[in-house]
């Protein structure tokens, strides 16, 4: 059935701002891609590449592929591309289980109605309205902050919430700059060890797709792949 765009907002943003995706790390804003539920793709060439921000995330995780298809217009194979890096299994899917476990007693008559309201032009066009108006009421942006070295060393040897606190800034800006200088993010009592069979695999795949697959950050696959001499895969 049509997902609620009411459950899942889009992020308000403009062209140039950044998100975080839960694959790639922080990536620029493009537009918005002209889907039911209108989501921020990321700047590239090529086709629009839907940015997976926690909204989108939790979606994927929840609700059955068929309908996260149709609610953000896109492909199939991408849906099942985002399930598989996540993760996401018919078991550990509510929706998806569900669909397997009983059979819809949903009138086709009652679906048809449901997904044409979905494509319609006016739920299309008040979800954007929508989008316009969240821009009305963003605040401007800060300034930007001067970093220095001592501020910079802080980074990584503790969460980052903490060293928001420290520095008298924000956990967001903590985690830019973290990331901007490649240091991993700080967690308690985990080291990684690294096998010949990972290490083989830098470069195959995408640092993000790796570091959900193994359970650790982007940031410390990429610093590997990088003192292995080994290059990032290439995108098409």
């Amino acid at each position: 059935m049509p997902l609620d765009p009411i459950l899942y907002p889009p992020p308000q943003v403009r062209p140039g701002d950044w998100l975080d995706d839960e694959l790639l790390g922080r990536v620029q804003v493009g537009g918005y891609h002209d889907g039911p539920i209108p989501w921020p793709y990321r700047r590239r060439t090529g086709a629009h590449s839907l940015i997976l921000t926690p909204a989108l995330v939790r979606a994927v995780r929840t609700e059955t592929a068929g309908d996260v298809q149709e609610a953000f217009g896109v492909s199939e194979g991408t849906v099942w591309g985002w399930r598989k890096a996540l993760g996401v299994t018919r078991d550990n899917n509510p929706a998806t289980k569900a669909a397997y476990a009983a059979t819809r007693n949903i009138p086709p008559e009652a679906a048809a109605r449901g997904r044409q309201h979905a494509l319609s032009p006016e739920a299309r066009q008040k979800a954007l309205e929508s989008i316009k108006a969240g821009w009305q009421d963003r605040q401007p942006h800060p300034e930007t902050i001067t970093w220095t070295a001592k501020m910079d060393a802080l980074l990584g040897t503790l969460p980052d919430e903490q060293a928001a606190q420290a520095l008298g800034v924000s956990k967001t800006k903590v985690a830019q700059r973290r990331r901007l200088l490649g240091k991993p993010a700080w967690r308690e009592g985990h080291t990684v060890t690294w096998t010949p069979e990972m290490e083989t695999r830098l470069g195959t795949a995408f640092d993000g797709v790796l570091a959900t697959e193994w359970g650790i950050s982007r940031s410390a696959v990429t610093l590997r792949r990088q003192a292995l001499g080994i290059a990032p895969l290439s995108r098409p």
